[in-house]
C-alpha cells in the first residue's frame, strides 16, 4: 500500500466512523461522511493499483463534491431543519444534487464540482463563524485549506513527505473529525 492508498484508507476510516456515530441523529452530517467513504474506499483501490477502480474514483469524487459537500454546509447551517434531521430527506438531497452536479459536469460545466465543494466549504466556515465554535472552526478551516492545496498545486509536487493529494485526503480527516462533533451547548445560556 503506497502513501495516496493510505490517506484514502484513513479518510475512509474516519467517515465510517462519522458515519456510525451521527447516523440516528443527523443523518445531514452522517450522508455526507458515508459519500466521501465511499469515494475514499474506491480512491484506496486505485491508489493501490487496481486500474479498473480510477473511473469510480473520479465518479464518487466528483459525486461527492457535488452532494456531499453541500449536503454537510446545509445540514450545519440548518441543523433542525428536516434535511439535517431525517435520512430520507438528508438522502434524497444527496442524491438530487449529486445527480445534477454530474449532469452539469457532463454537459461541460467541468469546475461545477469544484466550485459547489468550494462554495460549501466557505458557508460552513461563515456558519462556524457565527456560531463562535473553535473547534467546529478549526474544521472548516482544515476543510478549505484541503481544497486550496489541490486547487493551487500539481499533483506531483511535494511538501515535505506529502503530496498535495495526500494533504487534501488527511486534511479532510481532520475537518469531518472536528466538523461531524455535537454542537457544545452555550456555557452563556446555562
Amino acid at each position: 500500500m503506497n502513501a495516496d492508498a493510505f490517506s484514502d484508507l484513513a479518510l475512509a476510516l474516519i467517515c465510517a466512523l462519522v458515519f456510525f456515530r451521527r447516523i440516528r441523529d443527523m443523518p445531514g452530517l452522517a450522508i455526507p461522511a458515508l459519500v466521501v467513504g465511499v469515494a475514499a474506499c474506491f480512491g484506496v483501490l486505485r491508489f493501490s493499483g487496481v486500474a479498473v477502480a480510477l473511473g469510480p474514483h473520479r465518479y464518487a469524487s466528483l459525486f461527492a463534491a457535488c452532494a456531499a459537500f453541500p449536503l454537510l454546509a446545509y445540514a450545519l447551517r440548518f441543523p433542525d431543519d428536516p434535511i439535517a434531521r431525517r435520512l430520507t430527506a438528508a438522502s434524497r438531497f444527496a442524491f438530487l444534487l449529486g445527480g445534477a452536479g454530474v449532469a452539469a459536469v457532463v454537459l461541460g460545466a467541468g469546475k461545477w464540482g469544484d466550485a459547489a465543494a468550494a462554495l460549501s466549504a466557505l458557508v460552513i466556515l461563515w456558519t462556524m463563524l457565527l456560531a463562535r465554535d473553535s473547534l467546529r472552526l478549526f474544521g472548516a478551516l482544515a476543510l478549505i485549506a484541503g481544497f486550496v492545496i489541490t486547487l493551487a498545486f500539481a499533483p506531483d509536487a511535494h511538501f515535505g513527505f506529502v503530496t498535495p493529494v495526500q494533504g487534501l485526503h488527511y486534511l479532510l480527516c481532520l475537518a469531518f473529525a472536528a466538523l461531524m462533533l455535537p454542537r457544545r451547548p452555550d456555557p452563556a445560556v446555562v
